[in-house]
């Protein structure tokens, strides 16, 4: 099953999923699913000289992300469904790993053969803007965002701006990072049918203090994070 195109995949959150996923079924993981013709060129476009290789940057970042009209597209249900499809349609766990991703939980969910049932997406949408441009990476994802919570109430929306390990996407791309606020439905289905019975649930409760300004919006959660 593709995965919505409006989701990034080799985030770091999504890479946690994917590769749980593919370890537990016994599966290689390429965070960024590129082909051997990729692979091949980008070595030899490594040798090009650093000039060369940034102007090279700017242009594939520019590849990344759709056009923001595809934030009233965006589905819970859609993620979900092309999340839990990761682990196919039969099988059953010994239990199940929920909450905030990382490359710890993954690891842990691996190794007990637990699938990996997580609180987090991102999102890109694409855009142009000056790196240090702050304020329009804010409108553009408000904007956006508010088209994500009113179809989606029980998701929350991060406005991610990260002018230093970004700088070179954030040029081209606007990131929204959204989070469940509850178990949702598909997440219960899941552990009922798909957890054997006395099976165990670890939540991963996570109480990292982020720096996030909320934004008023009358149609749901809304944050910006620099």
């Amino acid at each position: 099953m593709k995965a919505p195109k409006y989701l990034e995949l080799a985030d770091s959150s999504l890479v946690a999923i994917r590769a749980t996923a593919a370890a537990i079924n016994s599966r290689h993981c390429d965070p960024f699913e590129r082909s051997k013709f990729d692979q091949v060129a980008g070595r030899l476009l490594n040798r090009l000289p650093k000039s060369y290789r940034k102007g090279i940057l700017y242009f594939l970042a520019g590849t990344m992300g759709v056009p923001k009209e595809y934030a009233s597209s965006v589905s819970e249900e859609e993620i979900l469904r092309w999340a839990l499809n990761l682990y196919g349609e039969e099988g059953t766990y010994d239990g199940v790993v929920v909450g905030a991703p990382n490359g710890a939980v993954s690891h842990l969910g691996a190794l007990l053969r637990f699938p990996f049932l997580t609180q987090h997406y991102l999102l890109a949408f694409k855009g142009k803007f000056a790196p240090d441009d702050s304020r329009a990476q804010f409108e553009a994802g408000v904007e956006a965002s508010r088209e994500i919570v009113a179809s989606n109430p029980h998701l929350e929306a991060v406005i991610h701006y990260d002018p230093l390990h970004d700088r070179f996407l954030i040029t081209r791309v606007n990131f929204i990072r959204i989070k469940l606020k509850r178990l949702p439905q598909s997440y219960k289905d899941f552990i009922r049918k798909r957890v054997k019975p006395g099976g165990t649930v670890v939540s991963i409760d996570c109480s990292y203090p982020w720096l996030q300004y909320p934004v008023k919006s009358d149609s749901g959660s809304i944050y910006y994070q620099v």
